[in-house]
């Protein structure tokens, strides 16, 4: 309903949106059959894609126009209707149109419509492709219905919506167990973050006695100054502990990231969704969203700083050690959210605000561009049978242009001067090396700062082994095979994901660092996009060392592989993520089977001897002699007995049914 209204507000800033009711006509006659009956694949595509682009042409007038006029201080709150009226408890349906709202929808859209595009030509033979396409629009829903939330309702029920469509997107191909796996796993660890948010819900509304995100904002003082009863614990940092649990889960970070690279399992557009625009940013949106909450605990902000350095330090090390392309990139994005994570513990909102803006487009980009690669390849995605293979795919238009998507989300990722990702990430290193004051800031900008060059030698040996390594034997039978050609939706796809990666972050840089230019969050950094050019030498010229030093080292990854035969148990243990999954299934294990013991125990023990084979077993003569005695066996003089004992319960429990009263 919210894109409902704002496709309506557009109506008065743009002729070309009234067209769109008949252009959706011309396309559903053009998408039938003969008898203009069949819709079709062909025409379920068109009508998707034109109502994203409708949506994205509306959004973005709407942000130019608030732009214009007074970005800090346009809010706009619309309820639509009642959805729960209980004893005065009112929960309404209710959306905030803010311009921190609009530049996130305008993102999601972007990403999506790519998405779908570039998924037209993946999922092209697929006999489920209208399911793929549903699964996928509810995804792409679920977001923007969490990201356009006025209340935490709402944002609950697009968290969910979230989370189920990642788990039909990742076990989309249910034939094969790991998918099944995969889903499975990243389902049961979502829930820990669900349920962890839910707490955290509750909580606020013992307090506030809302849901309203603007009223509990507004007493967010009081949230500060009350304490557990009984407990030397303020009600806010149990409640920021919270949300960072379930920011945690969703986003994938340190000790709950373990689902992440297993979602590799899913079909390569859904990695692109679930790494750029939905799942992953839900919980750093909720985290930017909740910053007037957050800024106030000062326990939250400190264990959100060290779960974002953690989350940096050993993620972006196990991404040298993989070899499964979507893997690698996988990896990549749980280190850029410890970068988003590490600022915002730091109360620089803004900074992880832009870093997650610019990180969708040229994250999207890189997996997008790794799909086209193993769709060429036959579905093959380890870069030992890779290497080389692409070398000779160098010598048409649509080679050429894969090559150049790869190069701009590398240099992107990698933070290289003038593209998207260097204006955030050198923003966010910089604060936080000047924020440093005393040992663990310092020691947290070194492990920021040294994630550079992982980030650039795993980017660039990635590229290095497609493009540039030598032929291997493994490679030939998938070079006889290839088709060498990119098909014209995977070129508009990724075109326009090139365009936003180039364009993205010097477009908004200033949008996002200037002081309070995003009403819903307050607190910027300490560099604006004008400091940014007057730090020190030394200190500007380190990043783009430790990326040349990177580069470098890419051409001699060679020496990895004899460095990892000579070490084997190190490397197995590198390659093992840590030993952390197999941790976490011995636990599991041991959870498992005490609570089978409990089960036969107290369900199969306890309950069924008070119930079916214990007290049921005596009551049941007893009624049956006494059914005899009074009633002859009758059915109608049975069901009077039936009668006269519910009344006699009904009798005894009057006074307490009249009594009873909800209190909230």
């Amino acid at each position: 309903m919210f894109i409902i209204d704002s496709w309506f507000g557009g109506l008065a800033t743009d002729p070309f949106v009234a067209m769109i009711p008949v252009v959706y006509l011309l396309l559903w006659w053009y998408a039938g059959n003969s008898s203009g009956i069949t819709f079709g694949v062909r025409g379920f595509f068109l009508v998707l894609s034109v109502t994203t682009v409708s949506i994205f042409i509306t959004l973005v007038l709407k942000t130019m126009m608030v732009c214009q006029a007074d970005p800090t201080s346009y809010l706009r709150t619309q309820e639509f209707y009642t959805w729960l009226s209980l004893n005065g408890f009112i929960v309404d349906v209710c959306f905030e149109d803010s311009l921190f709202s609009l530049i996130m929808s305008d993102m999601i859209i972007v990403v999506f419509f790519t998405v779908l595009v570039f998924s037209y030509s993946y999922m092209k033979f697929d006999p489920f492709i209208i399911n793929f396409f549903s699964y996928l629009s509810a995804f792409a829903g679920s977001m923007l219905l969490l990201v356009n939330a006025g209340s935490f309702i709402i944002f609950f029920v697009g968290w969910e919506g979230v989370g189920l469509s990642s788990f039909l997107l990742i076990n989309f191909w249910t034939t094969r167990l790991q998918t099944s796996k995969s889903a499975l796993k990243a389902l049961l660890i979502n829930r820990i973050g669900d349920f962890f948010l839910l707490i955290g819900i509750l909580l606020t509304f013992k307090l506030t006695r809302s849901f309203d995100f603007q009223t509990i904002f507004i007493s967010s003082a009081y949230l500060k100054s009350s304490l557990i009863p009984g407990w030397n614990i303020l009600y806010i940092d149990l409640i920021c502990v919270c949300f960072l649990i379930a920011a945690m889960s969703k986003s994938a970070q340190a000790g709950l990231h373990i689902w992440l690279p297993d979602a590799m399992e899913g079909p390569t557009p859904v990695s692109a969704m679930i790494h750029a625009a939905t799942m992953v940013t839900a919980g750093l949106y909720l985290l930017l969203r909740c910053s007037f909450i957050i800024a106030l605990s000062n326990l939250a902000l400190n264990l959100i700083f060290l779960t974002g350095v953690i989350t940096v330090l050993i993620t972006s090390v196990l991404g040298i050690w993989q070899y499964d392309i979507k893997k690698i990139i996988a990896f990549s994005t749980c280190s850029q959210l410890g970068y988003m994570m590490t600022i915002l513990g730091n109360s620089y909102f803004s900074l992880s605000f832009f870093h997650l803006i610019t990180h969708a487009f040229f994250k999207a980009l890189l997996f997008l561009a790794a799909g086209a690669v193993i769709h060429i390849m036959q579905g093959e995605q380890d870069l030992r049978r890779l290497a080389g293979g692409l070398t000779d795919f160098n010598k048409n238009f649509s080679a050429g242009f894969l090559q150049s998507a790869f190069l701009v989300g590398t240099f992107s990722i990698i933070g290289l001067n003038f593209f998207s990702g260097y204006y955030s990430k050198e923003a966010i290193l910089f604060s936080l090396i000047y924020s440093s004051n005393n040992t663990f800031g310092l020691l947290a900008a070194f492990v920021l700062i040294s994630s550079v060059f992982f980030t650039s030698y795993y980017s660039f040996r990635l590229f290095w082994l497609l493009f540039l390594s030598p032929e291997r034997s493994t490679t030939r039978y998938y070079q006889l095979n290839a088709t060498l050609r990119v098909d014209k939706h995977v070129i508009l796809a990724l075109g326009i994901l090139m365009l936003f990666s180039f364009t993205s972050g010097f477009g908004l840089r200033n949008l996002t660092l200037n002081s309070t230019i995003l009403s819903n969050v307050l607190f910027s950094s300490s560099v604006t996009s004008t400091t940014l050019e007057f730090f020190s030498w030394p200190l500007k010229i380190l990043p783009p060392l430790l990326i040349l030093l990177g580069f470098f080292a890419s051409f001699y990854q060679e020496a990895l592989a004899d460095y990892q035969q000579q070490w084997r148990q190190f490397s197995y243990f590198m390659q093992s993520k840590y030993y952390y999954d197999t941790l976490v299934n011995k636990f599991a294990k041991v959870l498992l089977k005490r609570c089978f013991q409990v089960y036969k125990s107290l369900d199969k023990g306890l309950l069924e001897w008070i119930g079916p084979h214990g007290i049921a077993l005596i009551i049941k003569p007893l009624s049956r002699s006494v059914d005899y005695a009074l009633f002859d066996k009758r059915i109608e003089t049975s069901f009077l007995g039936f009668t006269i004992g519910i009344l006699l319960i009904g009798l005894v429990l009057t006074p307490e049914i009249l009594n009873f009263q909800f209190n909230f």
